[in-house]
């Protein structure tokens, strides 16, 4: 199951429009696990801001999903901590040195190409990002974890 470039848009699309703070308690109903990840003492380098963008982008990702696949299983801290272990060792085994060819490990043979995409270019950088050059790799790597448990049982 595939969730398209699309779909993904017209889910970010509606977020603009939506006040944000159901779609929070919603998500942590679903998803608690992931949301105590995204504010967890793993994530303390990261910013304020940075979090919340994090949790953002986190939660259109999950939509986007759930309109193609219905609801999903909920994810453990297990099943975030393996795929999140996986992703650094991934990340680490690049030995380029740009942030965007560092990232192509993650690419290869990967099922939710556009979700991926979709992450990769909510990170980069510009004038309006919240997202600081330190910030940007813990971010891909959580935000490719996370993807990882939730589409992790789809067909």
């Amino acid at each position: 199951m595939f969730i398209s470039e699309s779909i993904i848009h017209e889910i970010a699309e509606t977020m603009d429009d939506v006040y944000i703070e159901p779609l929070v308690d919603d998500f942590a109903d679903a998803q608690p696990a992931i949301l105590a990840y995204i504010f967890s003492e793993d994530m303390e380098a990261l910013s304020e801001n940075e979090r919340e963008y994090l949790l953002g982008i986190t939660i259109i990702i999950w939509k986007a999903i759930e309109k193609v696949a219905g609801e999903i299983e909920e994810a453990s801290s297990k099943e975030i901590e393996d795929a999140e272990e996986h992703n650094w060792e991934l990340l680490e085994s690049s030995s380029d040195r740009r942030f965007r060819d560092r990232l192509n490990v993650f690419f290869k043979d990967y099922k939710q190409e556009d979700l991926l995409a979709f992450a990769e270019d909510a990170l980069v950088e510009d004038e309006d990002s919240p997202v600081t050059p330190e910030g940007r790799e813990p971010m891909m790597v959580a935000l490719k974890s996370v993807i990882d448990v939730l589409t992790a049982n789809l067909p």
